[in-house]
């Protein structure tokens, strides 16, 4: 074979392998970006979850706490909505099929967690904490004096971060705390229905 004809047909074999690794890339380009996304979403501590199961004979969950606009019971309300466990506003409903999930309390506190060696704070740890409990629907024969009966006895979560802190930074990071303090109440009200759901 003279050298021209060897260099058409090396040509010709780099160009179908060229095609072949692209034809494969192009296929195996959305598995990998799959891929990739679950590994991340999971090392964030995302799950992937079904559908709230709520017990026999409850409808969807309502709110009751002492303070309807406290953060941690407009979280739960968000995460009812988010889960379609509540009535949509306007939508006709009986009370009659409401579970009520009592907010009994609710808390945040930040704690030191390290030092540096100038004796300054570097690290703080925030803890966030919700006591609830299932009730029953209420029903229309009841009187305000009846004992509301109990679908699951009180049961806490407790959801913390920790963060560094730099006094040079003071304003990020109150910041970066408000941030931290929202999410640990999002993931206190996922663990709430969680909870209801393994029931």
């Amino acid at each position: 074979m003279n050298k021209t004809a060897y260099d058409g047909l090396e040509r010709i074999r780099i160009v179908v392998c060229r095609s072949a690794f692209a034809s494969l890339f192009r296929a195996e380009k959305p598995l990998m970006i799959l891929g990739l996304s679950l590994l991340l979403l999971s090392g964030c501590g995302f799950q992937l979850r079904g559908p709230v199961r709520l017990p026999e004979g409850i409808s969807g969950l309502d709110i009751k706490s002492a303070d309807a606009l406290s953060p941690m019971s407009i979280e739960l309300h968000r995460a009812l909505g988010q889960n379609a466990l509540k009535p949509k506003a306007g939508e006709e409903t009986s009370d009659s099929g409401l579970g009520q999930l009592e907010v009994l309390s609710e808390s945040v506190r930040k704690e030191i967690l390290s030092v540096n060696d100038r004796a300054r704070v570097s690290e703080f740890v925030l803890i966030a904490e919700v006591s609830v409990r299932l009730l029953a629907p209420a029903n229309s024969a009841q009187s305000a004096t009846d004992a509301v009966k109990e679908l699951m006895p009180t049961f806490s979560l407790t959801a913390r971060r920790e963060y560094s802190f730099d006094e040079r930074q003071a304003l990020g990071t109150a910041q970066e705390e408000e941030i931290i303090t929202r999410e640990l109440r999002q993931e206190l009200a996922q663990g709430v229905l969680l909870k209801i759901s393994q029931r």
